[in-house]
């Protein structure tokens, strides 16, 4: 593509990207419960904790704290309780509306250099049209949804694409520095630790035992001396609670709530009505385990099939992947993490005949009748509404496709590179 014609189509892209930055201020800047609904329980559980010295995990002493001034819309503060601190300044505003304003912005000033930096680091390639569009509207619009959600996945990727950057340039502790900061929120980015044993380093498991130490402590005695004894075990009950909780779908769309949801409608058939915690939890084990291995097997065809040029790259992408697919919680908003990853795959040499087809087949997802009814009503058609388990589970599923289909072209490369071999 000539230098000044790219140059037109990356400032025409970025500005796409800011006027769709302003009509979200328009829409979900104005003050209501629809809009940013998980930004109350960090703005308050951090208020009601470092002003009023009350247990900032449990929803109704915050609410008690703060006289039902606004709800916190059934949501504890389920988050590491560290992550606290970076709350503080919003809650020393005591204006609410205000410091949603401000939570809001920021989120939207680090959007921009986040699209921009995944296209010059990860996707040079792509055209910036594209990219910028399918960032937009992939998996349901995931970042519009954490947008008016409030909620944090924008920091947890900036922490960790910058994380995969320094993977790509092997600066190993910084990787793992931005894999534990990202991590502080939800804990199951931490998974990504696992990505140091396949460096070629003979000091991986240093890193590795390092960089697990530095979290535990994060995570553990740390936090307990910022908010008590008492009050991180009603955090640890609370996180342990959510192991068994039946979560939506159309929410939730994880492998344990399908499992969860399949497991169901096998047993009702047998006139049971609920199945036990440990027979999910097994299952689930057996399916992570399944994909693990399998993505292991993988691995060592990437080692040879893959240039080192790309090899790292394309394990960061990988690694993606296998995470969704494995991750005992991904929220509507967390599929984020994917945008990169997946056009990455379906653009690459292998996949990129068809790539207009997979595009469009993720793209399908914006038509979710149920998460966007309110927001894209013209989008909305009657007729589809009747698939509630196919727009619940959609995303999700063309990730398992696309993991699949990558392995099996590894597979069937693995196999043609054998036959050249035995030829000769």
């Amino acid at each position: 593509m000539p230098r000044p014609y790219s140059s037109v189509l990356t400032i025409a892209a970025l500005i796409a990207l800011f006027i769709f930055c302003i009509a979200t201020i328009s829409s979900i800047g104005e003050d209501s419960q629809a809009n940013q609904f998980d930004f109350p329980v960090f703005y308050y559980s951090a208020q009601a904790y470092f002003e009023g010295g009350v247990n900032p995990h449990d929803r109704g002493v915050v609410e008690e704290y703060i006289k039902w001034e606004r709800t916190l819309n059934g949501n504890d503060f389920n988050y590491g309780p560290i992550t606290l601190l970076l709350f503080l300044p919003l809650s020393r505003l005591n204006d609410y509306l205000l410091a949603a304003k401000i939570y809001l912005a920021f989120k939207l000033i680090l959007l921009i250099p986040l699209v921009y930096f995944w296209r010059r680091e990860f996707l040079p390639n792509v055209n910036w049209a594209l990219f910028v569009g399918f960032s937009i509207f992939a998996f349901n619009g995931a970042i519009f949804l954490d947008l008016k959600s409030g909620n944090v996945s924008i920091f947890e990727q900036v922490a960790l694409w910058t994380g995969f950057y320094f993977y790509t340039r092997k600066k190993w502790w910084l990787f793992a520095a931005c894999v534990i900061a990202a991590s502080l929120f939800k804990f199951t980015p931490i998974l990504f630790l696992g990505m140091l044993l396949l460096i070629d380093d003979k000091r991986k498991y240093r890193y590795l035992f390092g960089a697990g130490i530095a979290f535990a402590t994060l995570i553990g005695p740390l936090s307990m001396a910022l908010v008590g004894y008492t009050n991180y075990l009603t955090f640890a009950r609370k996180v342990v609670g959510t192991l068994g909780r039946g979560d939506d779908r159309l929410l939730n769309p994880a492998t344990p709530t399908l499992i969860n949801d399949l497991l169901k409608n096998l047993v009702a058939s047998f006139g049971i009505t609920t199945v036990p915690l440990a027979v999910r939890l097994g299952v689930y084990a057996v399916v992570a385990g399944a994909v693990l291995w399998l993505a292991w097997q993988a691995y060592k065809k990437i080692e040879h099939l893959e240039s080192p040029q790309q090899k790292s790259h394309v394990v960061v992408m990988f690694a993606c992947l296998t995470f969704a697919l494995i991750a005992p919680r991904l929220k509507d908003y967390s599929y984020i993490l994917l945008i990169v990853p997946v056009l990455f795959f379906i653009t690459r040499q292998s996949l990129s005949q068809s790539s207009t087809l997979w595009i469009a087949l993720i793209l399908v997802s914006t038509f979710n009748p149920w998460t966007h009814a309110n927001t894209f009503p013209t989008l909305t058609m009657p007729l589809l509404r009747n698939f509630d388990y196919l727009w619940g589970y959609y995303s999700l599923l063309m990730i398992y496709i696309i993991w699949g289909v990558y392995v099996w072209r590894l597979y069937r490369m693995s196999a043609e590179v054998i036959s050249a071999g035995d030829a000769l």
